[in-house]
C-alpha cells in the first residue's frame, strides 16, 4: 500500500511516508521506546487530560508569583488563545509569542529565547 492510502485511512502512517519529519521522530524517540510508543502514550495522556483536566482555572488562580507563558504562533497542539486564557487566569500571568515557532521546544530560536527569558527574570 503507498503512502497517500495510508494518509487517507486506511492503514496507519509510517514516519518513512514523510521524509524529515519522519526521520526526525525516530532520532527523538528513539531512546524513547520509538515514536509508535511515544505517539500512544501521548494520545492516552491527550484524552485523559481533555476528560480530567489537571490544572483548571482556579487552579491557575491560585499562583501568586508572575509567570510567563511562551507559546508558538505556529503550535498546533496548543493555541495562542488558550495560552492567552491560562495567563489570564493567573493573576500575575503575561503571554509570549515565539514568531514562526511550532510545539517542539527543541525549535524554539535560542537567541529570542534567551532575550525572553533574561527580559522576564531583570
Amino acid at each position: 500500500m503507498d503512502a497517500n492510502s495510508r494518509l487517507a485511512g486506511n492503514e496507519p502512517s509510517r514516519p518513512d511516508d514523510y521524509p524529515r519529519e519522519g526521520a526526525g521522530l525516530e532520532r527523538r524517540h528513539a531512546n524513547a521506546g520509538g515514536w509508535e510508543t511515544v505517539l500512544a502514550k501521548t494520545a492516552a495522556l491527550m484524552i485523559e487530560l481533555g476528560e480530567r483536566p489537571v490544572i483548571d482555572t482556579a487552579t491557575f488562580a491560585r499562583i501568586p508569583q508572575r509567570v510567563r507563558l511562551l507559546v508558538g504562533d505556529r503550535d498546533t497542539v496548543v493555541t495562542v488563545d488558550e495560552t492567552a486564557a491560562a495567563a489570564r487566569a493567573i493573576g500575575r500571568g503575561e503571554v509570549g509569542v515565539l514568531p514562526n515557532t511550532s510545539h517542539p521546544f527543541e525549535q524554539v530560536r535560542l537567541p529570542l529565547l534567551a532575550t525572553l527569558l533574561r527580559e522576564f527574570v531583570e
